[in-house]
């Protein structure tokens, strides 16, 4: 119901592309559930590395995405993060549940990055 909006009528341009629509971007993709991949297929464009502001992951969180989609999800946050990107409150336990989810996921560019810049309190 959602890929015909953005086949239509989402505006494709790159002026039109705001970090400040990745929170709502994941919440749509994450809530895909099972179709989180075709989903983050079809968002891909309209997400945007986000720019200093405050950063949120919040979405991803919430979801069961990092132990079902740990690959697809690693893809979103490179996506909106970087090689470097800041980093959110969220993302140490995102990085651990990550791990736990699969430990050849350490050798990843795209954990690695992330792992690095995260602070954990």
């Amino acid at each position: 119901m959602v890929a015909p909006f953005f086949d239509r009528v989402l505006p494709k341009e790159r002026r039109f592309v705001d970090a400040s629509l990745n929170r709502h971007l994941m919440a749509l993709a994450v809530g895909s559930g099972k179709h989180f991949p075709s989903a983050l297929g079809k968002l891909r464009p309209y997400l945007s590395p986000y720019q200093g502001e405050s950063a949120s992951v919040h979405p991803i969180k919430r979801s069961g995405a990092p132990e079902s989609f740990l690959h697809q999800v690693l893809e979103l946050l490179w996506l909106i993060f970087g090689p470097t990107g800041g980093s959110s409150y969220d993302m140490g336990e995102l990085l651990d549940r990550f791990l736990k989810a699969s430990s050849e996921i350490e050798v990843d560019r795209r954990y690695q990055s992330p792992e690095q810049r995260t602070i954990r309190y």
